[in-house]
């Protein structure tokens, strides 16, 4: 058996045991924060069994809480869990967007500081531009530049150019 196999059998065998049945229909997903709402009480034991493998975030690194697992691994994870119905168990602004950020800006105890958290779901689902949230504050900043254009035979016409400052 390959490690990969061995892998998916371990998979299969843990979601079996640890993937509460409501959380085998469809319906919502827990969207965390500090003050959290589940619409049934085995959505929030489904995220803190996944929060505590570091699944929520699976392909995030372990040291920061994340699953560590490759993309090999990730796709039988997302396999294993579409074969048995599980729902996603967290959707997250932390997850897509200042999760993403911080791996690549943020510096080793920063990420140790607020990266766990967002895979534990504890971090608000709102977008820290709102001025009821301020969740991090960083000491660099980046810009970013969007050029909007078309390409053609090899050239790129510029339609418009967009520049976002992120304070990181």
């Amino acid at each position: 058996m390959t490690d990969l196999q061995t892998f998916r059998e371990e998979t299969r065998n843990w979601l079996e045991a640890n993937c509460p049945p409501e959380m085998r229909k469809p319906g919502d997903v827990a969207w965390g924060g500090r003050n959290a709402q589940f619409s049934h009480p085995d959505q929030k034991i489904w995220l803190e069994r996944m929060g505590e493998k570091g699944w929520t975030c699976p392909t995030w690194p372990s040291e920061y809480g994340g699953g560590g697992l490759s993309k090999e691994e990730n796709k039988i994870l997302q396999e294993e869990m579409g074969a048995i119905g599980a729902r996603s168990p967290l959707g997250s602004f932390g997850i897509w967007m200042l999760g993403p950020a911080l791996l690549e800006f943020a510096t080793e105890e920063q990420k140790k500081e607020h990266l766990p958290p967002i895979v534990r779901g504890e971090v608000p689902a709102e977008s820290p531009s709102r001025p009821s949230v301020r969740l991090f504050e960083f000491e660099t900043a980046v810009t970013i530049n969007i050029i909007i254009g078309i390409r053609i035979n090899h050239n790129i016409f510029s339609l418009s150019k967009i520049a976002l400052e992120i304070r990181a």
